[in-house]
């Protein structure tokens, strides 16, 4: 048994009752656990999808069996006010995600402060040292001179007459 998330996009246009009669039906189509179970959220979305241009937003988390996730699958894909669905597996039941913060938006430290926490890293041993690893040296090819390439051109053309 493993753990899924199902997040599925219902049509704008419909009412609310008849959203919960589908989301009902979908339930009951699940065969296993429910963990969790998201509000109903109305959206805009950024481009159209099936000729619509809002949608309601459902999730939920649930543990069943691989072989019930492709029957809940095909059971999506016969209902037409759906407009997209995601089944994924999850690795835990919990729900907080952490959001990932683009490096443009952090604050840059002071020289000081990141000495700080090398010494800090170094003095517990948690985290593997990087070592910077040196490029090999070229060997450096002894430069031609105009007068030996002269004298090669000469002695080329010297045969070929």
């Amino acid at each position: 048994m493993k753990i899924y998330e199902l997040n599925l996009q219902f049509s704008g246009k419909l009412e609310e009752k008849k959203l919960q009669e589908i989301w009902q039906k979908i339930k009951k189509g699940i065969t296993g656990k429910i963990i969790k179970e998201g509000e109903s959220k109305k959206f805009m979305l950024a481009y159209p999808i099936k000729k619509e241009i809002s949608a309601f937003l459902n999730s939920l988390i649930f543990e069943t069996s691989s072989e019930n996730v492709v029957e809940l699958k095909e059971t999506l894909e016969q209902e037409e006010k759906i407009l997209r669905y995601l089944v994924t597996i999850r690795k835990t039941a919990d729900i907080i995600q952490k959001r990932r913060i683009p490096k443009k938006y952090l604050k840059k430290e002071t020289g000081e402060k990141k000495e700080e926490k090398i010494k800090k890293i170094d003095d517990t041993g948690s985290q593997i040292k990087k070592e910077k690893t040196k490029k090999p040296e070229l060997k450096k090819k002894p430069k031609i001179k105009l007068e030996d390439i002269d004298k090669s051109l000469e002695k080329l053309l010297e045969k070929e007459l």
